[in-house]
């Protein structure tokens, strides 16, 4: 400890940097309606891009696989591993 000769503040600084973050761990299961892809079984995405060339991105027309895309991309936004199967209409 050190001594102060006048009344003072002493500063001490202690690195708490040294944690392990959190890391996803959590995989998800979704079913929707996508332009093209797989049908009726299966697949893992791990990321936006490659949900993006298994099913295609939408269009922007309002129809079902744009509210099918961006749910399953926002999901891959905070995990890296959703497992999604096409469905397909009658």
């Amino acid at each position: 400890m050190a001594f102060l000769v006048s009344p003072g503040v002493q500063v001490n600084e202690i690195d708490l940097s040294n944690f392990i973050p959190a890391l996803s761990t959590s995989i998800g299961g979704y079913a929707g309606y996508f332009n093209w892809g797989p049908g009726d079984e299966t697949v893992l995405v791990t990321d936006e891009g490659e949900l993006g060339r298994i099913f295609g991105v939408p269009n922007l027309d309002g129809d079902l696989t744009e509210s099918s895309f961006f749910t399953a991309a926002s999901f891959l936004k905070y995990s890296n591993a959703l497992q999604i199967a096409r469905a397909i209409p009658s």
